[in-house]
């Protein structure tokens, strides 16, 4: 799954790009299958791939720099609300491009019970999905079809 986020750099813990999460924390059978074969342990260790680190003697690996952070469930890159069309409930596009690009392919149909503001539908239409939005109060609908118009233009 593509997600776009934006770009953020990142290089280990802060201890030179070497990191000891994946051998003490989540994976710890990858260190065991590693001390079972020494010689894949000893070639690991002269590619400068895993080291002792000096000050703990535990074994740590080399974390290589990136230009972009996997997406977890914090998404406190994107704003949560805007006010662009003066509704009180408007959800930023960004945050709806996220979630529709996360949870459908172009050409799948988005529904949004709660429109308000029409943001999913104008979201999902410049995305290349249908969408199907439903409210019930006339400043909702107003909002939609004036965002919709302009959508076009």
């Amino acid at each position: 799954m593509a997600v776009p986020l934006q770009p953020v750099k990142t290089f280990g813990n802060g201890n030179g790009g070497w990191i000891n999460k994946l051998i003490f924390g989540d994976n710890l059978q990858v260190l065991k299958a590693l001390m079972d074969d020494p010689e894949v342990y000893d070639k690991m260790i002269s590619e400068g791939k895993i080291r002792l680190n000096p000050r703990t003697e535990k074994p740590e690996y080399r974390l290589e720099p990136v230009k972009t952070q996997l997406l977890d469930s914090n998404w406190t890159d994107v704003p949560g609300y805007t006010f662009k069309w003066k509704y009180p409930t408007e959800n930023s596009e960004q945050l709806l491009e996220r979630i529709i690009i996360a949870s459908s392919n172009p050409g799948d149909l988005v529904l949004d019970a709660f429109a308000g503001s029409g943001t999913t539908g104008a979201v999902a239409e410049k995305l290349g999905r249908k969408w199907i939005m439903i409210d019930c109060g006339k400043l909702a609908i107003y909002a939609m079809q004036k965002r919709l118009l302009n959508l076009r233009e």
